[in-house]
């Protein structure tokens, strides 16, 4: 009542009413709960008319508080070789995410699985689209569950209502949604928005929580001309000298575009595929700008998926290409094409970057057979260097360009 009387939501560390106050994510308390809750929790949450007791998956969380996240989701956990392999993946992906959640716990575990495409039992959401007006407000939805695609359409009071009652009628199940919060987690323009679900089935309640920025708005192709549009501006400002700039406002145009796109393509894998679109309008605007190329390149290698070989062939050969014909970039795209790989590691099978590699062994341009070493080694790491990849560095080593037979000595060196 207060909060719906002054318009001030309450302080979600707050005491016993606050939203965290059954909420826990260090790893020591999340373990402790899940054996008995009146370790940590004098009272319960519905005593106080609050949730039940949520644990927060971060890098700081155990095992016993991933397994589960695991097991809540419907996956076994009873292979312990198995559940270490998984887990160490989850700890590199809390390491790129402050936070991480239920549909981040199901696509690690279905890429780790490689479950086959008709085995999904969960349902994902493709793509949706909200025309809000004051006459028919109108939400197209497309979920897809295993390899079966599904889309429909519905008009509700709000934009809102529209939405979940097109899921509603997609998923063919009679959930009623109780309550939805968006909270700003920060300020400015660049605030992070925080959504609240929760929801109702056969007497049941069930909540969910997610966190980004920019997404929503990349879904929409006008915002994704404006971004565009403004990138373009930036990039035909000639770069001037100034020397009393500041960190942030006195920056030369060009600085502030690359900067812009650092931030477009920092976010984590499952975010940037969202914004491909904006990615993809941002290459055909900058492309032709000889001082931008690395920035490019930048932006192709946000769009690959490093676990599916013939999509990230379609995004690295663009790169392969502009480097053959500015070989001043060609160092600089092996160590960009290494730390993309590396920051998506969760994400990806050794044996998928093997096949890229050998890919790009097989192109006959220079350029390919230099950055395939850069993906070899990176597959390496991952693989301990085991009989598959010493047996692709061997046939580096004998190449029959000298620079190329130089670096993989370089490794080579290294290992032995």
């Amino acid at each position: 009542m207060l909060t719906h009387l002054t318009g001030l939501d309450v302080q979600v560390n707050k005491a016993i009413t606050g939203e965290n106050a059954f909420a826990h994510s260090s790893g020591i308390h999340q373990d402790g709960l899940l054996k008995d809750k009146n370790v940590y929790e004098i009272m319960s949450s519905e005593e106080v008319g609050a949730e039940s007791m949520e644990l927060i998956l971060t890098a700081r969380s155990g095992r016993h508080a991933f397994k589960n996240a695991v097991e809540k989701i419907g996956f076994d956990t009873s292979d312990h070789g198995d559940f270490e392999e998984l887990f160490a993946k989850f700890l590199k992906l809390a390491d790129a995410k402050k936070e991480v959640y239920d549909q981040d716990v199901f696509y690690l575990v279905t890429e780790h699985r490689k479950l086959d495409e008709g085995s999904g039992h969960l349902y994902e959401l493709k793509s949706f689209q909200v025309v809000t007006n004051d006459l028919y407000p109108t939400a197209t939805v497309k979920l897809r569950k295993g390899g079966e695609s599904f889309k429909d359409s519905m008009v509700g009071d709000g934009p809102i209502d529209a939405l979940y009652s097109a899921i509603k009628a997609l998923v063919g199940l009679d959930v009623h949604l109780k309550d939805y919060k968006i909270n700003s987690m920060s300020r400015g323009k660049e605030a992070i928005g925080r959504v609240n679900i929760r929801m109702e089935y056969q007497g049941r309640s069930y909540s969910g929580r997610a966190m980004d920025t920019l997404m929503v708005a990349c879904r929409d192709g006008k915002v994704n001309d404006r971004v565009i549009s403004v990138c373009t501006q930036l990039a035909d400002m000639k770069t001037k000298a100034e020397w009393n700039a500041a960190p942030e406002r006195d920056l030369p145009q060009r600085q502030r575009l690359v900067a812009l796109i650092d931030k477009l393509i920092s976010l984590p894998p499952n975010a940037r595929r969202v914004l491909v679109p904006l990615y993809t309008g941002l290459i055909d605007a900058l492309k032709s700008e000889e001082t931008l190329k690395p920035a490019v390149i930048k932006l192709y290698l946000a769009m690959v998926e490093w676990n599916q070989a013939d999509q990230a062939i379609l995004h690295v050969d663009p790169v392969i290409q502009m480097v053959d014909t500015h070989p001043h970039l060609l160092d600089y795209a092996y160590r960009q094409i290494a730390q993309a790989a590396n920051s998506s590691q969760a994400y990806w099978s050794p044996e998928a970057i093997l096949d890229l590699v050998d890919h790009l062994r097989e192109g006959q341009l220079f350029s390919a057979q230099y950055i395939g070493l850069s993906l070899l080694k990176v597959a390496g790491t991952a693989l301990l260097w085991n009989q598959a990849c010493t047996e692709r560095l061997r046939a580096y080593r004998n190449h029959a360009h000298e620079a190329i037979r130089l670096a993989a000595l370089d490794i080579w060196t290294v290992l032995e």
